[in-house]
């Protein structure tokens, strides 16, 4: 089971489901970079193992974003 984050960026989760969807859209791109993408190098290196919570941040905004009925269909999605 996925365990949610307190917040993001200091938002809160009810904040999230009322901001601006293009701040969500940047805080999804954000977090996907450097909780995803940065990680993703060192774990095919072997330079560190996979962490716990690897990605859930990005499913907790992307989950977020489903719930707002937002978009799923853009390309950056």
């Amino acid at each position: 089971m996925v365990s949610k984050p307190k917040g993001v960026f200091g938002f809160t989760e009810e904040e999230l489901t009322r901001v601006d969807p293009v701040v969500l859209r940047t805080l999804i791109h954000e977090r996907t970079h450097h909780t995803i993408e940065v990680l993703i190098y060192r774990i095919l290196a072997g330079k560190m193992e996979v962490p716990r919570d690897f990605g859930e941040t990005v499913e907790f905004l992307l989950d977020l974003w489903r719930r707002r009925g937002l978009p799923m269909d853009a390309p950056d999605i």
